[in-house]
């Protein structure tokens, strides 16, 4: 008995052994392909990544009314879209496809793609309050150091991975020097206008004649004693600068109150994002934010420094708040 016991496991493992190697094994390959990563890569062209080799034809996609696809390119795990007209820098494109793997399983999916932007300038958090008031509410003031678009640039009150809100900038040409304001908690009044051709034409709270305001839809302000504020190039994109303000208080998760917040902290920290004496970082390497008012704004110096330290920031005296100007050097002394 034990004879034929033996052989049988002989016979069974020659057999498994040629099913693989006939990739009969396909037959238990039940799940579909899994999106990666999606970008353009100019103008014209769309780059989206899977898990595994994927093929599809020009039928498994549809575009926003106005827009064609001139070519399909598929290449193992990734496909690539031709598109007309060309996107503008940041335009959000929607689009919806469907992929197959080599035994047919399938995904649909819906996705959102910003327009190339071959020109986003340098750009820095340059001021922010998170104790705003009725009468001036919580802002965030964006300084430009060099020329460009800032179309697809994306603010978040977290980071790309884990967020609260955010908030992506429409395409605009703007100069070096430009001061861009985005309101976090408007009040939904129609005078509260995306400038996007005249800087003047917002009416509402703190808004700027010559700065670029902009309103943060349905926003809540931003978090008053721990936060993380991250500019990035694009949704998924490259993190471009980044803030991290603890007043350091609690003595949950580390001093930094959240976990959701240390997990951000810990995300920019890996990101080269933000730096202090400590490893990992504490709350007594972050700016706090407990002096600041609605007036006394936090921000960097009239001729910004960005060392990604706490030591680029202060808080100015009562009433000397400047978004939409250059930034005060006076510091408030309690």
């Amino acid at each position: 008995m034990r004879e034929v016991q033996i052989l049988l496991v002989v016979i069974s493992c020659v057999i498994s052994s040629a099913c693989l190697e006939e990739g009969i094994e396909d037959a238990f390959d039940l799940a579909p392909p899994e999106l990666v990563s999606w970008e353009a890569v100019s103008e014209e062209e769309i780059l989206i990544s899977f898990t595994e080799e994927v093929n599809a034809s020009p039928d498994d996609f549809f575009l926003p009314q106005g827009r064609t696809l001139t070519s399909l390119t598929v290449g193992g795990e990734d496909l690539r879209l031709t598109i007309s007209p060309p996107s503008s820098p940041g335009e959000a494109l929607p689009l919806e496809g469907r992929v197959r793997d080599r035994v047919g399983n399938s995904l649909t999916f819906f996705l959102v793609v910003y327009g190339y932007n071959e020109r986003l300038p340098e750009v820095l958090i340059n001021e922010f309050t998170t104790q705003g008031s009725s009468s001036h509410p919580d802002c965030v003031e964006l300084y430009l150091a060099t020329e460009g678009n800032i179309g697809g640039l994306v603010f978040y009150e977290g980071t790309d991975t884990d967020w609260d809100q955010m908030f992506v900038f429409p395409p605009l040409d703007l100069p070096a020097g430009s001061f861009v304001i985005l309101h976090t908690k408007p009040e939904g009044i129609p005078e509260e206008i995306d400038e996007t051709t005249d800087p003047a034409a917002s009416g509402g709270k703190d808004s700027h004649p010559s700065a670029w305001d902009f309103w943060l839809p349905d926003g809540k302000g931003l978090s008053g004693n721990n936060g993380v504020l991250t500019l990035y190039t694009r949704p998924g994109g490259r993190l471009l600068d980044a803030v991290v303000y603890s007043t350091g208080t609690s003595e949950k998760y580390e001093g930094f109150a959240q976990k959701k917040v240390l997990d951000r902290v810990r995300e920019v920290e890996g990101l080269g994002g933000w730096k202090g004496d400590s490893s990992p970082l504490t709350p007594g390497d972050c700016i706090d934010p407990d002096p600041s008012t609605a007036t006394r704004s936090i921000c960097r110096a009239s001729v910004p420094q960005d060392t990604d330290t706490k030591e680029d920031w202060h808080i100015v005296p009562t009433g000397g708040a400047t978004f939409g100007e250059p930034n005060s050097d006076e510091v408030y002394t309690p």
